[in-house]
């Protein structure tokens, strides 16, 4: 039983469904930060990975320690640093380097003992499950974007002037100095609330909740650059 268990994991259907679920999951929780579902689901398909491999024998230390660091660039990605970046891209390449290298048995990238053809193997199931949790992440999203549950967390109320949004940049310079109230979070883009008005603003780098008062200090376009009062 536990043979047959093995082989059904750690096969390449098995490996590129897997790696959709973690490599997706971890995506998703990036455009959607705090929702921790796709987070979850990513660390199941993770242990459902790994511990065939690890039974095996084929999984080095210092392969689980290159996937767990890649994670933990990738959470600090979702929940400390905002947007994607430098950090964001090396969890991904330590990541998918972790999820080829476990499927071969090798000491140190010696691969005396693996074949050409178990390298190749690992490389294309590991572009397979990148190529189909794209594919999973735009049908997700399309998904998304159409369900009530959707619209319900979405802004939809229409940015018109009727409404009290500022469109039109003439005259932001005078903003400069004035002390405004988040009026949507902001991720690091979102709107502020001054005399009466909305704008649309940015805080560089950073989450500002609904709610909190900010400064403007400096005027981007068509937005307003924003702070925290300290």
């Amino acid at each position: 039983m536990k043979t047959i268990l093995l082989a059904l994991f750690m096969n390449p259907p098995a490996n590129i469904i897997l790696m959709t679920i973690m490599i997706g999951g971890l995506v998703m929780e990036l455009k959607m930060p705090g929702k921790m579902i796709p987070l979850l689901c990513s660390l199941a398909a993770a242990l459902l990975y790994f511990v065939p491999y690890y039974t095996e024998g084929t999984v080095e230390t210092w392969e689980l320690f290159m996937f767990i660091l890649g994670f933990i660039f990738l959470v600090l990605e979702i929940f400390v640093i905002p947007g994607f970046g430098i950090v964001g891209i090396s969890g991904f390449g330590a990541i998918f380097t972790a999820l080829a290298l476990v499927t071969l048995k090798n000491h140190y990238l010696d691969f005396s003992q693996v074949t050409d053809r178990q390298i190749s193997q690992a490389i294309l199931t590991t572009l397979a499950g990148a190529l189909c949790s794209v594919g999973l992440i735009i049908a997700v999203a399309h998904t998304l974007t159409k369900s009530i549950w959707f619209k319900k967390i979405s802004l939809q109320t229409v940015l018109s002037s009727e409404n009290g949004y500022h469109l039109k940049q003439e005259n932001l310079n005078t903003l400069v100095g004035e002390q405004g109230v988040v009026y949507t979070v902001l991720r690091p883009s979102g709107k502020v609330l001054i005399h009466n008005t909305i704008y649309e603003a940015s805080a560089k780098n950073k989450f500002i909740d609904k709610g909190t008062i900010v400064e403007v200090v400096a005027i981007e376009g068509n937005a307003l650059r924003v702070k925290i009062i300290a």
